[in-house]
């Protein structure tokens, strides 16, 4: 029988009885405390004792008459320790790496222990020579001071318990004296806030000669032997911007080394929290911290280590490592924080101003955010996007897949919708201005990966997408090659903007400088306005046109003032000097038009450009001549001459120019 309990505080007990209707039901009686429950029925009595052993876990007793008959024979739970503030409960590591480990705590000169008091008449027994402690060793009544390096063992003796033994299992500490680690007074010459960090891409992946992985117990390489791609300063303990290196299917892991100075404002114990990725290693001059570089150390978690400081400025080098470092720029930056509390006080973050290295020319600055400066703008603007449809097929895990600049596109047509196209080998691009309110920094932010709110499974970095401003790729995401970091500083006024999408969500978020965010829509980027460009009375589009005989172009410009229209067939940009529009004009051949609209002699809106392309309807003798005359304007087979068939679908219609 399966009894779903969907609470653990307080703790529900449940007795089943086998009941036949009309007899008696059995009465049941609680203590005070309900720790032993009595049941009576036909005169039987049955008393249960209950008592919570290792992890809170209940246990029992049953006596029928005053006999036992049912004992789970479980031992008391044994001692927590409190040290400085923090509680130590061994069952908090069951089912952990570090279930069997013994903790050590770091002691400078002295330190008050403290054992968590049991129920009386429970009592602690303990030990500090490392003998096992028994019912005549030491017994618990205060805080122990601890002055020298031991171990401290202890029982919890309990002669009111009747569920298995009365003596619990052992708690062991390590308490370690620990000569305090010396630092600098004054600040040294030649230094500057913040820390160095170095960045080194390294593949740790190990597969013997039959090609099967063989990972290594120790996860942390010898960064010393390791050349870093990237070595700069930072503010506090930031990861710095940085593009892999390597190729994809390499998966290297990232390891930031970051080095320097942390000031340690008084004599003491420090216990530091570093949360990230690993492995992690924490070191001060010759004191460790944190060692935590095992072959399972690699997830996101808080690692806890201690050291003894003088107060000055002391050494101090942290390496971590960001596992999915190879594909950077599709996921979300990995979490790195790094805290400490000093003799169990409050926790706090290491600030900017508690750090320093000394600048020794050997590391460069973190690239400053570009300016750009802003269109001396003589264009007419509407709102909206124009798209561009390219077809990369072949080119989807390449560096440049985004980077059309110079293709030829497939279609090209104005929208005011953002939306990518469902083929993994097509990216579109939207162009147009940006309008900067404010001068400052704006950080502009695409999609790492569809569905923000998908559970943790399908948080696949599936968006490809990229982000111009000027002529600065500003974000990339899910393409090797760049890793920007999504900022620009922008002048006041409109700034040209480029969003391409392969295969990705189309949301991109700005976060202004004076902290407002905002969507990208075509309502707050705008196009230049366009001559239009009509074909035998229909506005054309889409671009390339197919034409099949000779056909007359007509050539406007939505304006209320008096402006001249100039052209060209041969593909150049038009000036005032080139074709001057009048009247509709004949193109019976391939040609690449480009117009645009002048006033006084100066360019007022963006070429716009069609592509003619001539094509000749198949001869007889390679393929046959096609006569639409009798079709029935049904789709399915359709008889021709010559020895084929042509499959028509639903909906077809005959191409203007074909017969």
């Amino acid at each position: 029988m399966t009894i779903p309990a969907r609470s653990t505080s307080p703790e529900f007990r449940v007795l089943i009885y086998p009941y036949k209707y009309g007899e008696a039901l059995p009465k049941t009686t609680w203590n005070k405390d309900r720790t032993e429950l009595t049941v009576e029925i036909k005169g039987q009595k049955d008393v249960y004792h209950f008592g919570q052993a290792d992890g809170g876990r209940t246990v029992l007793s049953m006596q029928r008459g005053g006999d036992e008959v049912l004992n789970s024979g479980a031992q008391p739970a044994r001692p927590v320790l409190l040290v400085r503030g923090e509680r130590f409960d061994i069952n908090d590591l069951r089912y952990t790496r570090d279930e069997n480990k013994t903790p050590t705590y770091l002691i400078d000169k002295s330190e008050n222990i403290q054992l968590i008091r049991p129920v009386a008449p429970a009592v602690i027994r303990y030990t500090l020579d490392g003998s096992e402690p028994t019912e005549t060793s030491l017994l618990y009544e205060g805080p122990i001071v601890i002055n020298k390096t031991c171990d401290l063992k202890a029982i919890v003796i309990d002669p009111n318990w009747v569920c298995g033994p009365k003596k619990s299992l052992t708690v062991t500490a390590h308490l370690m004296v620990k000569e305090a680690e010396k630092g600098l007074i004054a600040t040294p010459a030649n230094s500057k806030s913040g820390l160095q960090v170095r960045v080194y891409e390294i593949n740790t992946k190990l597969y013997n000669d039959k090609g099967f992985f063989e990972a290594s117990h120790i996860m942390m390489p010898n960064l010393t032997k390791e050349t870093p791609i990237l070595s700069t300063s930072v503010n506090a303990f930031v990861l710095p911007q940085v593009t892999p290196t390597q190729v994809l299917e390499q998966q290297c892991k990232g390891f930031y080394r970051f080095s320097g100075l942390f000031y340690a404002k008084e004599r003491g114990v420090y216990q530091f929290d570093v949360n990230s990725c690993g492995p992690v290693t924490l070191d001060f001059g010759k004191q460790t911290a944190i060692e935590s570089i095992g072959v399972y150390h690699q997830n996101q978690a808080h690692r806890k280590g201690e050291v003894v400081l003088e107060k000055g400025w002391q050494n101090i080098e942290l390496v971590i490592c960001d596992p999915l470092f190879w594909n950077i720029n599709s996921v979300d930056p990995m979490p790195l924080e790094v805290s400490y509390s000093l003799n169990g006080g409050a926790k706090q973050t290491v600030s900017n101003s508690e750090l320093c290295y000394l600048a020794d020319g050997t590391i460069s600055a973190q690239t400053e955010v570009k300016w750009h400066e802003a269109l001396d703008n003589k264009l007419r603007l509407e709102p909206g996007f124009v798209m561009q449809t390219f077809d990369r097929t072949g080119k989807r895990r390449d560096n440049d897949f985004l980077d059309v600049e110079g293709a030829q596109a497939i279609s090209t047509i104005k929208t005011k919708e953002l939306e990518s196209s469902e083929s993994r080998n097509l990216v579109r691009s939207f162009s147009g201005y940006f309008y900067a309110s404010l001068e400052g920094e704006y950080k502009f932010q695409l999609i790492g990966k569809v569905g923000e709110g998908a559970f943790l499974g399908s948080k696949q970095a599936s968006c490809q997408n990229q982000l111009k401003v000027g002529d600065e790729v500003v974000v990339q995401r899910g393409v090797c090659g760049r890793n920007p970091s999504g900022l620009a500083a922008l002048k006041k006024g409109w700034h040209p903007i480029s969003l391409r999408f392969g295969s990705s969500e189309t949301t991109c978020k700005v976060l202004l400088p004076d902290g407002q965010t905002i969507i990208l829509t075509g309502d707050n980027v705008f196009r230049s306005s366009e001559v239009l460009v009509e074909l035998e009375g229909a506005v054309v589009k889409k671009n390339p046109v197919e034409i099949y005989d000779k056909v007359k172009v007509a050539l406007s410009f939505p304006s209320t003032s008096k402006i001249a229209i100039y052209y060209t067939l041969d593909g150049t940009v038009p000036t005032n000097k080139s074709l001057r529009y009048t009247n509709a004009f004949a193109v019976d051949k391939t040609s690449k038009l480009m117009a645009a609209a002048f006033e006084v002699n100066q360019m007022i809106s963006s070429p716009v450009t069609v592509d003619f392309n001539k094509v000749n309807v198949p001869q007889l003798g390679s393929m046959g001549n096609v006569n639409f005359d009798n079709w029935n304007g049904k789709g399915g087979d359709y008889e021709v001459k010559g020895n084929f068939q042509l499959w028509l679908a639903n909906s077809c219609k005959i191409t203007e120019g074909m017969n």
